[in-house]
């Protein structure tokens, strides 16, 4: 995988985003990732996932090249999708949205099979661009044995509870649907489930069955995708 010192102009511009580990500057059709830390611990966490993602060349999942500033390794690029937008901007009927939903989860299979836990399925971590999904931020996923280097609110309830994470996509990708369907704050979905009834397109006993076990985690390997357990009707 090729390192490549970048251009001082690139970086120091405005950031196109700001998050709460790096900033990404786009040029030229490239996004220029720029990790905010400095801990060689996590650096080298990151670095080593990025080369195994590279290697293993997943459709829209893999770095360009590394990014070299100082002497050091400080972050990737990526290809930019132009014109494409976070998850929560594609509105849609229940059909699309079901859709789009089933793309990811398609693409999550694929990541699985590859032993790569996503972890922070997120609307800011998925992209939609002509009703075509793309996923982001994977210098986060749990690739191999390399570990996640945060985890957002929800993801902690799962991994604090559990020693593993063999289910947590499909409690993560679960928490999404419900987010997505109802347009609710993610943080907000697990009261959802405690307090309402599931969207009707989803009210089935296996999905009710499904949100026990996600409020419980007695027994996670019987959280699976809430989209595999719609109404019939609504499918058509």
């Amino acid at each position: 995988m090729d390192i490549i010192q970048v251009k001082d102009t690139i970086y120091q511009t405005n950031p196109t985003y700001s998050g709460s580990e790096s900033k990404i500057y786009q040029q030229d059709g490239i996004l220029y990732k720029i990790f905010k830390t400095n801990n060689n611990t996590i650096l080298k966490n990151k670095i080593r996932k990025l080369e195994i993602l590279y290697s293993l060349a997943i459709e829209d999942m893999t770095p360009l090249f590394l990014i070299e500033i100082n002497n050091q390794i400080k972050g990737y690029a990526t290809k930019n999708i132009i014109g494409a937008t976070p998850l929560d901007v594609f509105q849609g009927n229940a059909k699309e949205k079901l859709q789009i939903l089933k793309q990811i989860l398609l693409k999550l299979n694929i990541l699985h099979q590859y032993n790569i836990v996503f972890g922070d399925i997120s609307t800011n971590n998925i992209l939609v661009k002509n009703g075509t999904v793309y996923f982001c931020d994977y210098d986060n996923y749990k690739v191999e044995n390399y570990y996640f280097d945060q985890t957002n609110y929800l993801e902690k309830i799962y991994l604090q509870e559990l020693e593993g994470d063999s289910y947590l996509d499909n409690y993560m990708f679960n928490l999404l649907t419900i987010a997505y369907l109802e347009k609710i704050f993610e943080p907000y979905t697990l009261n959802y489930l405690k307090n309402y009834t599931l969207p009707n397109i989803l009210n089935t006993k296996e999905n009710k069955e499904i949100t026990y076990e996600m409020l419980s985690l007695k027994y996670p390997e019987k959280i699976t995708p809430f989209i595999e357990h719609t109404k019939r009707y609504h499918l058509f």
